[in-house]
């Protein structure tokens, strides 16, 4: 998952929280010091967090990983299509509102408590 927004890493921790495999989190600028926290956080789950990630990296890792879905910025998902990985632009999303904030945030009924079926695995 990359993107360009601003709430890349909340984004991810909302979907870790909830069950999601996440594998990769890439922020093409610095974080400040709220996002790094939830960097590190991110990183204490086994994501690999890179912070000032290029474009290059985005699609190392896409590569690497071999996704399930991947969501990132336009070169992100245009390469994920000609892979045939199904994608989703990062601006699909608006992660802003309930996942920022120093205590994270969950959706009520998403995640493992649903019962037996398989989270998706975004790498």
């Amino acid at each position: 998952m990359s993107g360009y927004e601003g709430s890349e890493l909340p984004g991810r921790r909302l979907l870790v929280e909830s069950g999601a495999d996440v594998r990769y989190a890439g922020r093409p600028v610095r974080a400040p010091h709220g996002r790094i926290r939830t960097g590190l956080w991110l990183e204490s789950k086994g994501v690999r967090v890179a912070i000032s990630a290029s474009l290059e990296q985005d699609l190392a890792a896409m590569h690497e990983f071999e996704p399930d879905l991947a969501i990132g910025t336009t070169p992100v998902v245009q390469a994920a299509k000609e892979m045939a990985i199904p994608a989703l632009l990062f601006h699909q999303f608006d992660f802003r509102a309930p996942a920022d904030g120093p205590r994270g945030s969950r959706i009520p009924g998403a995640g493992p408590q649903r019962g037996a079926r398989q989270p998706i695995t975004l790498r």
